[in-house]
């Protein structure tokens, strides 16, 4: 019987056989390092946006008659186009953090079930109704601790990293990119008048004083209703997410993941 020659020009191919059925949390913690890494370049892109904004500051005035009643008129330049390019970074990184919790989810049910399920995803939930309810179809079948460990950082028991990451990720996820923004404060005497800078005899300027450019969300607000600044919030979403996995990384007997903060690098 004659042998099948071999063409030298043939390639072989050989792809590596993946193990879906073993449980593994290594992407979860892939995911956390991505997030890091655009926190990074968010958090290094902000000083060099306040550096070259072209430093145009609020022109503040008030009619005469009535001082209190401010006129402000304020061009923000640059930012709102920075404010897009440090959108699509949030948003990758609000993402990366959604979904290491969607794959712990997995993992979880994966490891206390012995095989793999459907449709598991994360809870998070505002009430504990709604907590009881979706918890059994997205984690089904998981240990009385692990079920308590996730419940323990829903926003129905104050916690605000999960708050924040519901907020925004639901909206950037089925509608349309989280909002970041750019925010100008200052300050001003009322007392210092200084003439109308648009001439008009009827109205008195004001001068700005220590005026700052700083990026927030507008889709998640704080404890005084304002937007979250954007550098705080991310940060605070990694350091919740990887809490939470260094608990079950732990309890699965290995190492916990440890995230550097860039100010203290």
């Amino acid at each position: 019987m004659s042998r099948p020659t071999t063409n030298p020009t043939d390639r072989l191919r050989f792809l590596p056989r993946l193990d879906r059925g073993a449980h593994d949390l290594a992407p979860c913690v892939w995911r956390i390092m991505q997030a890091t890494n655009r926190y990074r370049e968010v958090f290094d892109l902000i000083p060099s946006i306040v550096d070259r904004w072209d430093g145009r500051h609020a022109s503040l005035r008030a009619p005469v008659d009535d001082p209190g009643d401010l006129h402000i008129d304020f061009e923000d330049g640059t930012a709102v186009e920075d404010a897009r390019h440090l959108t699509m970074l949030s948003s990758e990184s609000v993402h990366h953090l959604r979904t290491a919790l969607d794959y712990l989810a997995f993992q979880t049910v994966l490891r206390d079930n012995g095989s793999p399920r459907e449709q598991t995803q994360f809870p998070i939930c505002k009430d504990r109704r709604s907590f009881n309810k979706q918890h059994p179809h997205r984690m089904p079948g998981i240990t009385r601790q692990h079920r308590g460990w996730v419940e323990a950082v829903q926003p129905f028991h104050g916690v605000e990293w999960t708050k924040i990451l519901v907020e925004l990720s639901n909206r950037d996820k089925h509608q349309f990119p989280i909002d970041v923004v750019p925010a100008y404060t200052f300050g001003y005497d009322p007392t210092v008048r200084f003439a109308d800078p648009e001439g008009d005899p009827a109205f008195v300027g004001f001068q700005v004083e220590d005026p700052n450019l700083s990026f927030l969300f507008s889709d998640t607000r704080g404890p005084d209703g304002s937007g979250r600044e954007v550098t705080g919030a991310l940060l605070s979403l990694i350091h919740g997410v990887t809490d939470l996995l260094n608990v079950f990384l732990e309890d699965a007997g290995q190492e916990p993941v440890t995230v550097t903060s860039v100010e203290s690098d």
